[in-house]
């Protein structure tokens, strides 16, 4: 059975890396002046909805990932909330659509969870004719414009979704200053670092993606794979 699904994990995290690879992410910041960008509360409200969803599928795999990295066996109730989390996220195919104004909405929401001194300002993310370009402003280590192209492949292995730097450019603001080289393989592992993660455990529970890209909005096409995590015990919505 064949699914669109998107995960937040891409939305959230390669965007940002990928903008700002030599930057502390640990403090940012982003503002979107422009007007194309702009939504309306109805607009907000539904794409804080699917940052939500997102978000909390994405918790559950650095849940489960932190009880491998202890020796620790997952929760067959765990694992139970997690599929039923899963199911319920399907359960709307809106979640797994996003245009250009949700994801410009959705990167500016996890942006303003870090806290600190800002490292980056402007952070803006377009489609462009099968593209994902990012641009932005760093303000630290030095002050840079940021803009990156991005295109979508599937690695050869896991047949799992993965992202591609096309050009990646910093400009110093300075008399001097030129375009400065970034290395590729770099940025490649920076974009793909929590993508691969996040694939990974929707594989994991037999979900597998790929990435694709159009000029109004983000998908990832999925389909339905032999789970390699199960459990006899069930959850149940008490609400």
């Amino acid at each position: 059975m064949s699914k669109t699904i998107f995960s937040v994990g891409f939305v959230l995290v390669f965007l940002v890396g990928l903008s700002f690879a030599q930057a502390d992410l640990d403090s940012t910041t982003t503002v979107i002046s422009d007007p194309s960008l702009i939504m309306d509360d109805t607009e907000k409200e539904i794409a804080h909805r699917k940052y939500q969803s997102w978000d909390e599928i994405f918790r559950l795999g650095k849940a489960q990932k932190s009880c491998r990295d202890s020796g620790v066996n997952i929760p067959e109730e765990y694992i139970a909330y997690t599929r039923y989390k899963i199911e319920q996220l399907f359960s709307d195919s809106s979640n797994f659509v996003f245009n250009e104004k949700e994801l410009n909405y959705i990167v500016q929401q996890k942006l303003s969870e870090k806290a600190g001194n800002p490292s980056a300002e402007s952070v803006k993310v377009f489609l462009r004719d099968g593209l994902i370009k990012a641009s932005g402003t760093l303000l630290s280590p030095f002050r840079a414009s940021v803009v990156v192209m991005i295109k979508s492949t599937i690695d050869d292995s896991t047949h799992d979704a993965r992202l591609k730097v096309v050009s990646m450019k910093i400009k110093r603001k300075s008399f001097f200053s030129k375009f400065l080289p970034v290395p590729r393989p770099i940025v490649n592992n920076l974009a793909n670092r929590d993508l691969k993660k996040i694939l990974a455990f929707m594989r994991e529970y037999g979900y597998q993606m790929k990435i694709v890209i159009t000029p109004s909005a983000i998908r990832l096409l999925g389909h339905k794979i032999e789970p390699t995590i199960s459990t006899t015990a069930s959850f149940k919505n008490k609400r």
